[in-house]
């Protein structure tokens, strides 16, 4: 039986021999298996099994596992030839080995290269190399310095190394710690995020913890002593931050502001104070001065409380310590308000064009501007009233004045109804007062143009208008028999007329002309057919007059043409022949035949000039 398991592992390894080093395995790896296992876990721990890759049906009759017996693989692996399956010889420390890797092949020739990866886990603690860390700093040292700290060491990877850094005790609020990404840890700084002054406090002793990212974490603690340097840092102090004064804005050059007082707590030339005021950040007029060694300011130029109501100086104390140390405190200077201005009226006009104007249309009611008044004055003095007078005088009018809740503004609408063809323009008058004592007032003049709608439409002088014309042809270049006139009140295009002669009225070679209403004969030819008063007596026209607005508006006018007689037509015999007998023997004078005859006579021009027709042109 010994003889018979020698033999099967010689020609195992003579066939793993002859598949490695025949170059089967340098053209393709059939199988690969890829395993894990956490660290830390007992003897005799399964991890996998070699003939989990392999095909369905195919039997594991055994395996030749590439490693030596001395290799690292057999020294924490128990690999069984015979079934594959893998379990571990003693407890495994990722730390020491994270992965092993052999390449198994079966007596049927199939090869697999087996990975075994070794998890971490949390096994190690943040270790810091000093237990106790002394820091000096200097109590002018800036915001935002960094002082490099010694990191915590964990040999643990991913989440389980040090994650991060936190002061769990003795910090009051100025000391923080900032970490960057190490190879094994993570960089350690301690930034100064606030101002020391060692006259308060010359000494903090802070625990640093650094910890890793298990839950619950494990954590490594160091203890850093600072000690904080003495250095000349003590400014002058104001017995107050801010001071506040109240002054007339009328009172006169020289008058008393306030006083300031500033204090420093350092001794001889660093504790002299004297005092100015900051001209860069302040007053850059010079209104105000400082008395330097008293602290006392006072008034050296007239105020106005309505240009610049309060004045904000910046006054600095400075001591003669070398380097000077200067301490700042604002003083509020408001002015007291007296009845010196005006009030003001502004109108915002409503209109679409932003003008003075109005719709003629405009219903009692509509908005035609809202009004502002203003008076910078405070208290009565700046209490306003309002009133509207129109031209006539009258009070309101076509106009009224509404308060609205805002006190200063007020609303002008339409009161009555209005009329541009009566009335195109309206004048009115905003007086304006205030409750001072005395009180002072003003007046604004205002011209509002009413806008015209189309509500007129064009009107005929006459209803009905007449005219004689002779029958016959006309002159060659036409002739204009009257003239149509309608008027329109309204404005622009809404008063703009334009002449026409109905088509179902409408009588061939008669025109009229749109602009002027001249109505008048084009060409012989096309009245042939009815300028004959044996056809025709009278020659009935309607004429409409329109207005060019949107919508337009139109009336209209009757013309009657009278088709007077001319000599137009020669004697015509009722017969071409009469037959006639008389008697023998009658007396003288007897009639013995009568014929009958009609004729048409008279010509245009003659008739013109009979009705005074040549103060038309002709074409």
């Amino acid at each position: 039986m010994i003889k018979l398991c020698l033999y099967r592992k010689k020609c195992l390894r003579i066939l793993i021999q002859t598949l490695l080093f025949g170059g089967i395995c340098q053209v393709a790896l059939p199988y690969r298996l890829n395993l894990s296992i956490e660290e830390g876990q007992p003897p005799d721990t399964i991890v996998g099994d070699i003939s989990a890759v392999l095909s369905d049906g195919t039997p594991a009759s055994g395996f030749f596992i590439s490693e030596s017996e001395e290799s690292v693989v057999f020294r924490d692996l128990r690999i069984s030839v015979d079934t594959g399956i893998i379990k571990t010889a003693k407890v495994l420390d990722r730390e020491t080995t994270d992965r092993y890797e052999f390449v198994a092949v079966t007596f049927m020739g199939q090869v697999v290269k087996v990975e075994i990866l070794v998890k971490d886990v949390n096994d190690h603690t943040p270790v810091f190399p000093r237990e106790k860390v002394q820091l000096n700093i200097s109590e002018t040292t800036p915001t935002g310095t960094k002082f490099q700290l010694d990191e915590a060491w964990d040999p643990d990877t991913g989440k389980f190394s040090t994650q991060g850094y936190a002061i769990t005790q003795g910090n009051p609020g100025i000391f923080q710690l900032q970490s960057e990404n190490g190879v094994h840890s993570l960089r350690l700084d301690l930034v100064l995020n606030g101002p020391l002054d060692r006259e308060i406090r010359d000494f903090y002793s802070l625990t640093v913890q650094a910890f890793d990212g298990d839950t619950p974490p494990r954590t490594g603690r160091m203890q850093l002593d600072i000690k904080v340097l003495d250095e000349n840092d003590n400014p002058p102090r104001f017995n107050q931050t801010e001071y506040e004064a109240w002054i007339w804005e009328n009172a006169a050059p020289g008058t008393r502001v306030c006083q300031l007082q500033a204090s420093d707590p350092d001794q001889g030339s660093n504790g002299f104070i004297t005092y100015e005021i900051d001209r860069r950040q302040s007053d850059p007029s010079d209104h105000f001065a400082i008395e330097s060694r008293s602290g006392e300011v006072w008034l050296q130029k007239q105020l106005d409380r309505e240009s610049q109501p309060w004045h904000q100086l910046v006054i600095r104390a400075r001591d003669h310590g070398s380097p000077a140390q200067l301490g700042s405190a604002f003083l509020s200077v408001r002015l007291l308000d007296v009845n010196d201005n005006e009030p003001s009226v502004s109108v915002l006009f409503l209109s679409p064009s932003g003008q003075a104007e109005v719709s003629e249309g405009a219903a009692p009611g509509q908005l035609v501007a809202r009004v502002s008044v203003w008076d910078p004055d405070l208290g009565p003095a700046g209490e306003l009233r309002l009133w509207l007078q129109e031209e006539t005088g009258e009070q309101g009018g076509s106009f009224q004045l509404l308060e609205s809740p805002l006190r200063s503004i007020y609303l002008l609408r339409v009161s009555g109804r209005l009329d541009r063809e009566r009335r195109p323009a309206h004048r009115l008058t905003l007086r304006a007062a205030d409750s001072g004592a005395p009180p002072r007032r003003t007046q604004l003049a205002l011209e509002l143009r009413v806008t015209d709608i189309n509500d007129n439409a064009p009107a005929f002088q006459r209803r009905v208008y007449t005219a004689r014309v002779p029958e016959g042809p006309p002159p060659a270049g036409g002739a204009a028999l009257l003239r149509v006139r309608a008027q329109d009140p309204d404005a622009g295009a809404n008063g703009t007329v334009r002449y026409a002669i109905l088509e179902h009225e409408a009588v061939p070679g008669v025109e009229i002309d749109p602009l002027s209403g001249f109505i008048s004969i084009t060409t012989a030819t096309a009245v042939s057919s009815w300028l004959d008063r044996e056809s025709h007596q009278v020659i009935r026209l309607l004429v409409v007059a329109r207005d060019l607005g949107q919508p337009s508006l139109s009336s209209t006018a009757t013309v009657l043409l009278h088709v007077e007689d001319v000599n137009d037509n020669k004697p015509v015999f009722e017969r071409q022949l009469y037959r006639a007998t008389v008697r023998e023997h009658s007396e003288p004078g007897t009639c013995f035949l009568q014929v009958k005859s009609e004729s048409k006579a008279t010509k245009w021009l003659d008739w013109l000039q009979q009705h005074e027709m040549d103060k038309y042109t002709f074409e």
